[in-house]
């Protein structure tokens, strides 16, 4: 009995250690876990809003700014993802880093810029080399990288072989001026 009784007494000191020195931390925790249920029923800006709250309650949580650039990038704000992402990547040697640096990377990928997005898939690669996603994903950036540049550069082809082709009407229409000019 006095083993259960002495038990007692640390669960309500710890109680009370966790409630009055960490009342704080318990509304970021709040809000932080009602944005993972948002974010879980498809509603991204309320779970960005939850993630948002937990911020302005704990600045510099990794957790929560990571879970924020999840729900801007579902939200197709991907500059916004990627400024979230970036501080949380700060921590480069984590898990959380490395997953940071790959959706820094994806969030490249869906604007289009896959010179970006294989930079950063790199980066995350070199933290977790095992990443079978983040070497799929830097495959893909190198290819389409590789095919914007080829129809960049047959754009340009095309545009002088116009531009050729317009000076070499202008050059027979100025021989047909002259041949009529003679006749």
């Amino acid at each position: 009995m006095k083993k259960s009784f002495s038990n007692i007494c640390a669960l309500c000191a710890a109680a009370f250690f966790l409630c009055s020195g960490n009342a704080f931390a318990m509304g970021e925790l709040f809000d932080a876990s009602k944005g993972n249920s948002e974010y879980k029923k498809g509603k991204f800006e309320n779970a960005a809003a939850d993630y948002r709250k937990a911020l302005e309650k704990k600045p510099g949580w990794d957790a929560a700014s990571f879970n924020l650039g999840n729900s801007l990038f579902r939200m197709e704000k991907y500059d916004d993802a990627a400024a979230e992402y970036e501080k949380v990547s700060n921590d480069a040697s984590s898990k959380l880093g490395s997953d940071a640096l790959y959706n820094i990377g994806n969030s490249f990928f869906r604007k289009g810029d896959y010179m970006n997005a294989a930079e950063f898939y790199k980066k995350s690669l070199r933290i977790n080399c095992k990443d079978k996603d983040a070497k799929h994903n830097l495959e893909l950036a190198l290819k389409k990288l590789k095919e914007q540049q080829e129809k960049d550069k047959q754009e340009k082809q095309d545009q002088q072989n116009k531009n050729q082709d317009k000076g070499q009407d202008k050059n027979q229409d100025k021989n047909q001026d002259k041949n009529q000019d003679k006749g």
